[in-house]
Protein backbone atom coordinates (compact mmCIF):
# COMPACT_ATOMS: atom_id res chain seq x y z
CA UNK A 1 0.00 0.00 0.00
CA UNK A 2 1.49 3.53 -1.14
CA UNK A 3 1.21 6.12 1.43
CA UNK A 4 0.68 9.12 0.53
CA UNK A 5 3.45 11.99 0.89
CA UNK A 6 1.89 15.56 1.80
CA UNK A 7 4.51 18.64 1.54
CA UNK A 8 3.96 20.72 4.65
CA UNK A 9 2.90 24.45 3.94
CA UNK A 10 5.32 27.43 4.63
CA UNK A 11 3.12 30.08 6.40
CA UNK A 12 2.55 33.01 3.95
CA UNK A 13 2.28 36.30 5.97
CA UNK A 14 -0.92 38.68 4.47
CA UNK A 15 -1.77 42.52 4.86
CA UNK A 16 -5.30 43.07 5.17
CA UNK A 17 -6.20 46.41 3.20
CA UNK A 18 -9.14 47.14 4.57
CA UNK A 19 -9.78 46.22 8.37
CA UNK A 20 -7.23 45.95 11.30
CA UNK A 21 -9.44 43.09 13.04
CA UNK A 22 -11.40 40.65 11.53
CA UNK A 23 -12.52 36.97 11.28
CA UNK A 24 -12.44 35.18 8.11
CA UNK A 25 -14.77 31.76 8.11
CA UNK A 26 -14.08 29.98 5.27
CA UNK A 27 -17.10 26.90 3.74
CA UNK A 28 -15.84 24.40 5.88
CA UNK A 29 -16.38 26.60 9.17
CA UNK A 30 -12.96 27.18 10.66
CA UNK A 31 -12.14 30.54 11.23
CA UNK A 32 -8.94 32.64 11.37
CA UNK A 33 -8.55 35.91 12.79
CA UNK A 34 -6.88 39.07 11.41
CA UNK A 35 -4.84 40.89 14.21
CA UNK A 36 -3.65 44.41 13.44
CA UNK A 37 -3.94 43.92 10.08
CA UNK A 38 -2.22 41.03 9.26
CA UNK A 39 -2.68 37.43 9.26
CA UNK A 40 -0.22 34.59 9.12
CA UNK A 41 -1.71 31.13 7.14
CA UNK A 42 -0.30 27.99 7.23
CA UNK A 43 -3.50 26.57 5.64
CA UNK A 44 -3.73 25.64 2.11
CA UNK A 45 -7.22 26.40 1.67
CA UNK A 46 -6.69 29.64 3.95
CA UNK A 47 -3.53 30.93 1.44
CA UNK A 48 -6.19 29.79 -1.65
CA UNK A 49 -8.60 31.94 -0.09
CA UNK A 50 -6.85 35.12 0.50
CA UNK A 51 -5.01 34.96 -2.07
CA UNK A 52 -8.22 35.43 -4.35
CA UNK A 53 -9.68 38.10 -2.11
CA UNK A 54 -8.79 41.27 -3.59
CA UNK A 55 -8.43 42.90 0.29
CA UNK A 56 -5.07 41.04 1.37
CA UNK A 57 -1.91 41.17 -0.29
CA UNK A 58 0.57 38.72 0.11
CA UNK A 59 3.59 39.94 1.47
CA UNK A 60 6.92 39.19 -0.24
CA UNK A 61 9.31 36.93 1.94
CA UNK A 62 12.81 39.20 2.75
CA UNK A 63 15.91 37.21 2.21
CA UNK A 64 18.02 35.85 5.60
CA UNK A 65 20.03 38.52 6.41
CA UNK A 66 17.95 41.50 5.56
CA UNK A 67 16.16 43.04 7.71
Amino acid sequence: MAKSITTPVLPVSFTDKVFRSRVIVLEDGRSFAVAKSSICAGDEALIQYLDQHPEFERLTPQPAGEA
